[in-house]
């Protein structure tokens, strides 16, 4: 099992993927601010989370990166709590604990929503990661 540890802003574009299909503790770090640790087999090979556990060998998954939103979709990203409930199912996500809920907050889940000519999701005007998984 390899886990890495970061805030929980910084989560996301670290290391995405074992965001999205780890194992997620989320604690006060040394520092007062709220932390997330991920422990996942899977990786993509460019992770720059803080390293903190490797038992296991390499399980190393390429991410799909979309330009349009598609249903169906796995996403990571940052995003407002109305907009992560709004636009997908069966997620989760993380928040700061010095602005509880407000503002951006770190989230893994399942798109049910499409791009369309007319229709252009929330998240997409925030950072994001989308694995058609």
């Amino acid at each position: 099992m390899k886990t890495f540890i970061t805030s929980n802003a910084a989560m996301p574009a670290s290391c995405p993927l074992p965001f999205l299909l780890g194992e997620i503790d989320q604690f006060n770090a040394p520092s007062d601010a709220w932390a997330l640790k991920v422990s996942s087999n899977f990786i993509e090979g460019n992770e720059t989370a803080a390293f903190i556990a490797d038992d296991s060998l390499n399980e190393e998954v390429k991410k799909i990166r979309t330009t349009a939103a598609q249903a169906g979709n796995m996403v990571v990203g940052l995003a407002p709590v109305s907009v992560i409930e709004t636009e997908f199912e069966d997620y989760q996500y993380f928040s700061d604990d010095t602005t509880p809920l407000t503002g951006n907050v770190a989230y893994r889940g399942r798109l049910i929503v499409s791009q369309t000519s007319v229709f252009t999701p929330q998240f997409l005007s925030s950072e994001n990661v989308q694995f058609a998984l």
